[in-house]
């Protein structure tokens, strides 16, 4: 349990009820960051001896300003804002004097150009990823065949392991394994587990997962699931050996997503896959669109029109439209 930390006791500052109530209404990761930087905000007020039943109106750009002195990161700042802001409106919700939080000035986010691993690097990284033990082997092998967040794989139930069966040209019927995760706002999605993936995640369960109990997927000895940062910790190591300025498990969630994405899943089911709410999320942070990428998808469209002799009769039919056109009447 964290600590109160009062400025004034008739206040409600108890960081713990704040977090709990995120949870309702926010992903747990979320609610956990949001809560962290309530915390921080509050050691500020603190160290700087503010009341919290009166904070300045403009209590949140002054407390911008001084993250942005102390040289925190841009993308880190917004974060610590988001926090500090969403728990003073939650103290306001408790009947607390809380001023009317003003529009804030906050530094400018450079975002970086999504990236995904290229096949080189893709092969180090499933070579390397395979001399990790189990529970953690499969789960690392796996992230760039289902797309999940590493917090979503760690979590994983093995009753979310599901088979669908698909009529395919011909006749006949194809079956596609997927996961049914809830991610961030616990909403649920079927997320496909593509190529050599299905392979790997049936050769898991049936070798090593096979003579473990539990419900988790990757079930650790002490009953508990796999934790987040140990494979946050392997992806690390692995990226250092390899030499890849940038490897995440976010990495390999985009891997993911370009991938289907040049296999030409429209951009409107890619978005369903990944969990996104809004189709500029996945096509502005996720897919990893390369020059190559841009005229193949031209070429493509071309092709589609017809092959070269149907294109040339067209020209013709309209060339000798035109003619009659220009003939006196």
């Amino acid at each position: 349990m964290r600590s109160h930390i009062h400025v004034d006791r008739r206040m409600n500052l108890n960081v713990d009820q704040f977090e709990a109530y995120l949870r309702a209404v926010k992903a747990p990761n979320t609610a956990k960051k949001y809560a962290a930087e309530a915390e921080r905000f509050l050691e500020f007020l603190e160290q700087r001896k503010i009341d919290m039943n009166r904070l300045p109106p403009g209590i949140i750009q002054h407390y911008a300003a001084f993250l942005v002195e102390h040289q925190f990161q841009s993308a880190s700042i917004h974060v610590m804002i988001a926090g500090a802001r969403s728990y003073l409106e939650w103290c306001r919700g408790q009947g607390e004097s809380i001023p009317t939080l003003n529009k804030t000035d906050l530094p400018k986010v450079h975002n970086r150009e999504p990236n995904a691993l290229k096949n080189e690097a893709l092969l180090q990284y499933l070579a390397l990823a395979s001399r990790a033990k189990e529970p953690f082997r499969s789960a690392l092998l796996l992230l760039p065949y289902c797309g999940l967040r590493s917090e979503e794989i760690a979590t994983v139930s093995i009753s979310a392991i599901r088979t669908v069966s698909l009529p395919i040209r011909g006749g006949g019927h194809q079956k596609h394994v997927v996961m049914m995760v809830r991610g961030k706002g616990s909403e649920l999605r079927v997320a496909p587990v593509i190529f050599d993936g299905r392979a790997l995640l049936a050769k898991y369960l049936r070798d090593w997962r096979r003579h473990q109990g539990g419900t988790w997927l990757f079930q650790m000895p002490d009953g508990s699931h796999l934790a987040t940062r140990t494979l946050r910790h392997y992806v690390q190591k692995i990226r250092e050996t390899i030499g890849v300025q940038r490897l995440t498990p976010h990495t390999l969630r985009r891997t993911y997503a370009t991938t289907l994405w040049r296999m030409g899943v429209d951009d409107v089911t890619l978005t369903k896959a990944m969990g996104h709410r809004a189709l500029a999320t996945t096509q502005k942070h996720y897919l990893d669109v390369s020059p190559e990428d841009v005229v193949g998808g031209v070429s493509r469209a071309l092709i589609v029109r017809g092959p070269e002799d149907q294109l040339q009769e067209a020209h013709r039919q309209m060339t000798d439209y035109m003619e009659q056109q220009r003939k006196p009447r």
